[in-house]
Formats: structure tokens, sequence, C-alpha cells
């Protein structure tokens, strides 16, 4: 069922749930070295949250660079 990147942006707008995090200055501060960048960017999302939020934030993956890490749990 294919679905319009509108309805998806709608979507997201409409969830409290639903975060868009920004890809700032603080953001990348907190990339780590070793993977790509798309890797890199949700890995420091992670970290970044992980800080603000003062609690547990897990990154629900199956790639092995960000498992190995161990710099954020992984579920999968």
């Amino acid at each position: 069922m294919p679905i319009s990147f509108q309805d998806v942006l709608t979507a997201i707008t409409r969830d409290p749930s639903c975060v868009v995090a920004p890809v700032d200055i603080l953001t990348v501060s907190y990339m780590p070295e070793g993977l790509d960048i798309h890797d890199s960017l949700i890995v420091a999302t992670a970290l970044l949250y992980r800080d603000l939020v003062g609690g547990d934030v897990h990154i629900l993956t199956r790639d092995e660079q960000i498992r190995e890490l161990h710099s954020v749990p992984t579920v999968w």
C-alpha cells in the first residue's frame, strides 16, 4: 500500500510520540568514529537523547557495527 511523503509528515506531526530530531552541531558532536555517516547519526541521536532525558535509550537494529560499539544498547 503506497503512502505519500505528505501523509507520513502529517502522521508524524499529529503523533506526540514522534520526534523529528535535528541534525545540528550538538547532534554532530556525538557522532562516533568508525561508522558510515548514516549509522553515526543514528547513534549520535540516541546518545544525545540519552543525555537529554537522563534515561535509557535503545536502538532497534540488526546492524553489527552499531551493536559492536556498545555505546547504546541495541534491541533485536
